[in-house]
């Protein structure tokens, strides 16, 4: 009921009366109020003037105000006069209770309605709320309307507001702030599909980071850039690329129009990079690298993968079991595909209740593809599957080269799929071998026993044979002792993933030790009864053998726990060395060689298994040396070695050798540098590292020991930051290539070596310092690679983590030593080194220099001459090696 004042001219309104004002008192109020509310023309048209209501207006309004309070309207009634208003609600249990608005006053019962007494239940009241919202709404849609020029009238009528004469003021719109609304459309966009395909991208991403910061808009941008992304758009591109350069090929190889070329029926037929069949490289497919067909099979593979594996359900594969022939006839085309043949190998490890993927690999496995299925899971939960896996491995173990020359292709005795599938070398059969056989006690258990069984009849059946079969016989028995020891071997000593040193790995690491050495010969021999019912007690000679085996267990058991050798167990051991049994020892010790490598750290490796004592540091060396003693008489007695020196009275010699060995690396480790040479002989007073150089050239054990040590010191953290790395590391890797040199067999912990140092990043050292480092290492591969290692080396690079600089570098001098003529390992491992992503990118790169493009030329030339019908490797290489040489022509042309 309060008065204020309001100025239509500029927008003004006050509470007081502004001045020249002539109205006052009830009148007053009643014309100031006519004045703002009143739309009748006269008044309007003096107000848009700008002038103060006049006297006579005051005087007639405030004779009607006077004619409205005679007939009671004009003031308001007192509240005693209007009606209460009472209103129902609910409580939380549903109950109706009703509230007083002017009094404040709550009753359960409903009051009696009368002409004081107003009740409205909650009901009424949300339906009165809506159509207030439904009145506001349409005053908004009105007030649109006005700003357009256009006056609705209460009848519904619209008239033109120039010609109502009536002026009205819209209320002033709630705009949002254009940054804000800036960044939201920014975060819109980049939730869409596919998002940094957009040329807008890097816009949004701006303003976002903008806005937030760097610390939230970047990780925020990120993360919607990744979740939105689906490769749809990268698919389509190069799909269009593979279709254009499909077309224009095929128009070249038939002299027509591409414009009048009509679609091939086999997608992977024909292209630059496809090769028979449509089968490439898996390394060129997924590199990111090859022909467009290449990546759009990778990346539709990848999708495709990845759809199947979140959205695979078991029980609706299952069904697909209950399809007739006809119906499930894609299944069988799958099982023969390569690319599908590994994702159900996949889905199978993840889904082993699956009724359909089980039948899927026993079909896989029957078809004898079981090089992918060794590679990709573990068969423990598939014994059937296993048991043939490991009979048609063993199989090809003993007639796979050390390079993987030795097989055509597939594995099993129907050698598998020979077109799809690439011989694998020697050492990654005993390398997934290793993996799958140790998965579970059982798989051990039975693979030993297998290999024990095989071995036994294969040297009956040498024994039979003379000649070339006698010896391919021998060679697959020394195969699969090696596989033996190597599974003894993963068994035994401490995985790295289980370091950690928590005590369930703990107890799992000693129950693996348990059933290894439980499963042993040591612990087998001596309980295998060869006549239960003889009363004869055991021959002296077997039970001074038995206690051997049992002291050798013990050595193995305290060197995976990491406990040092005790006194005891030294001294066990070299009972035997007394008399004309000493060979005994040498002979146990080198059937199991984890017990060697236990005396080895115990002498040489850094850390707290180093023994400190000098007696028991003897006693190791002595112990080796009796290995070394067993090793030389066998090698005599078989007539393999005849210039060998004899060594029965140089045990003690020997001894003093190994000692003095592990003495200089240990004081090397308290050195700035040391000076290494290729010298024999060395003489008296010299200088550590001329000593050790010495020693390592003449004692094989030494430059074993020597080995060990730079592993397990380059490995070291410590070693790396300290401020003699840069002088000792130089020695260290020259010390590493002098004794691949004079021990071929110790090559493959010098590229270890060589490896290590190259990941080396000192913080201290200046960058051509450590540029220079690496490239010293880098040459040590080199230098193996012309020895012959070059399949190993070419094999392990990708894996390293060379920078692009390095990778020149190292390519460079490697495009330099390799000449014709070239081996199929050589030609797989070295194509998928060019391959890799990494290589790619250092060898297309404008660093490096023209020379170089022009032998990387001439060495893919090279490659094709070999696998063509004319070359020396046309017999041997599958449509793989044709499409991995095809798809690098693609990469570097």
């Amino acid at each position: 009921g309060r008065t204020y004042y309001y100025n239509t001219v500029s927008g003004e309104s006050s509470w007081e009366a502004p001045p020249g004002f002539t109205g006052g008192g009830v009148g007053g109020a009643a014309s100031a109020a006519a004045a703002a509310d009143d739309d009748d023309d006269g008044g309007h048209a003096a107000q848009a003037q700008g002038e103060s209501t006049s006297a006579p207006a005051a005087a007639a309004a405030s004779e009607a105000g006077a004619e409205a309070e005679a007939e009671g309207q004009g003031q308001p009634s007192s509240s005693a006069d209007q009606p209460q208003r009472w209103t129902g609600y609910k409580d939380d249990e549903g109950r109706t209770y009703y509230y007083n608005e002017a009094t404040g006053e709550t009753q359960w019962e409903r009051p009696v309605e009368g002409p004081t007494v107003v009740v409205v239940e909650e009901e009424d009241m949300e339906a009165e709320a809506e159509a207030e919202v439904d009145a506001d709404q349409k005053d908004g849609a009105s007030s649109e309307r006005m700003e357009e020029g256009e006056y609705v009238a209460d009848d519904g009528m619209e008239v033109d507001e120039t010609r109502a004469g009536v002026e009205q003021v819209p209320e002033e719109e709630e705009r949002k702030d254009p940054r804000q609304l800036a960044l939201e459309e920014a975060e819109a966009a980049l939730t869409k599909t596919d998002a940094v395909m957009e040329l807008d991208c890097l816009d949004n991403v701006a303003e976002l980071i903008d806005q937030l910061g760097g610390n939230v808009g970047g990780p925020k941008a990120m993360q919607a850039l990744v979740s939105s992304n689906h490769g749809l758009t990268a698919v389509c591109g190069l799909l269009s690329l593979w279709i254009t350069e499909l077309r224009t090929t095929l128009a070249t190889s038939t002299g027509e129009s591409p414009s009048k070329m009509k679609p091939s029926k086999k997608i992977g037929g024909g292209g630059a990079g496809a090769g028979a069949g449509g089968a490439t490289s898996s390394s060129a497919a997924g590199s990111g690298g090859g022909s467009p067909q290449d990546q759009v099979r990778s990346i539709a593979e990848d999708i495709v993968s990845r759809f199947a594996r979140e959205h695979f359900s078991v029980a609706k594969g299952d069904n697909i079991l209950n399809l007739s022939k006809s119906e499930a006839a894609f299944l069988e085309q799958m099982i023969e595909n390569q690319r599908w043949r590994r994702l159900l190998i996949d889905l199978s490890a993840t889904y082993k209740d699956s009724a359909l993927l089980t039948y899927c690999l026993k079909s896989i496995s029957k078809r004898g593809h079981h090089r992918e299925i060794a590679k990709r899971i573990n068969q423990s939960d598939y014994f059937g599957v296993f048991n043939a896996m490991l009979t048609s491995e063993l199989e090809y173990l003993g007639m796979v080269g050390i390079d993987g020359s030795g097989s055509s292709g597939g594995s099993g005795a129907d050698g598998g799929d020979a077109d799809d599938e690439t011989p694998e070398s020697f050492d990654g059969v005993i390398s997934d071998l290793r993996r799958t056989c140790t998965s579970t006690s059982y798989t051990y258990y039975y693979t030993r026993e297998v290999l024990r069984v095989l071995t036994a009849r294969a040297k009956a059946a040498a024994e039979a044979k003379d000649g070339a079969e006698a010896a391919i016989i021998a060679k697959a028995m020394r195969r699969w002792a090696r596989l033996s020891e190597e599974l003894e071997t993963a068994m035994v000593l401490p995985d790295e993933s289980t370091s950690a040193g928590t005590s369930a790995n703990t107890i799992i690491r000693k129950r693996r030790l348990d059933i290894a050495l439980t499963t042993s010969e040591l612990h087998q021999r001596q309980r295998r009864r060869m006549a239960p019912n003889s009363s004869a007690a055991a021959p002296k000679k077997s039970i001074m053998r038995d206690n051997l085996d049992s002291a050798v267990e013990k050595l193995i058991r305290k060197y995976s726990m990491g406990v040092v050798i005790d006194n005891e167990t030294a001294g066990a051991l070299l009972r035997a060395s007394y008399g004309s049994e000493k060979q005994i020892i040498g002979d146990v010790l080198n059937a199991h060689p984890v017990a060697l490598s236990a005396l080895l750290a115990y002498l040489f490796k850094p850390g707290r298994l180093r023994v400190r004592s000098l007696e028991m540091r003897h006693k190791c060396a002595k112990l080796l040396a009796l290995s070394s003693y067993s090793t030389s008489v066998a090698l005599s007695k078989s007539g393999k070695d005849t210039d060998a020196a004899p060594v029965e009275d140089n045990v003690d010699e020997f001894t003093k050798t190994l000692l003095r060995g592990s003495q200089l690396c240990e004081q090397i480790e308290t050195m700035v540098s040391f000076i290494v040479v290729d010298e024999v002989e060395f003489k008296e007073g010299a200088s550590v590292g001329r000593e050790l150089s010495s020693l390592c050239i003449k004692n094989p054990a030494v430059a074993q020991g020597a080995l060990l040590w730079s592993i397990e010191r380059g490995s070291s953290v410590e070693f790396v930051d300290s401020a003699a790395y840069p002088t000792l590391a130089p020695s260290m890797l020259t010390l590493a290539r002098i004794i691949s040199i004079h021990h071929p067999l110790s090559r493959p912990e010098v590229q270890k070596i060589a490896l290590i140092f190259l990941k080396h990043s000192p913080p201290e050292l200046s960058f051509q310092k450590a540029q220079g480092l690496k490239e010293q290492a880098l040459r040590l591969l080199l230098w193996l690679c012309a020895q012959g290692e070059a399949v190993r080396v070419f094999s392990a690079v990708p894996s390293a983590g060379f920078d692009s600089a390095l990778l020149r570098y190292f390519m460079a001098a490697t495009l330099q030593i390799v000449r014709p003529t070239f081996s199929l390992p050589l030609v797989r491992s070295l194509g998928s080194l060019l391959s890799s992503k990494p290589c790619v990118d250092a060898l297309r790169s404008s660093h490096f220099d023209v020379s170089g493009k022009a032998l990387l030329a001439k060495l893919l030339g090279n490659f094709r001459d070999a696998i063509s019908a004319q070359g020396n490797l046309a017999s041997c290489a599958t449509s793989t090696d044709k499409a991995l040489v095809a798809s690098l022509t693609t990469l570097y042309s």
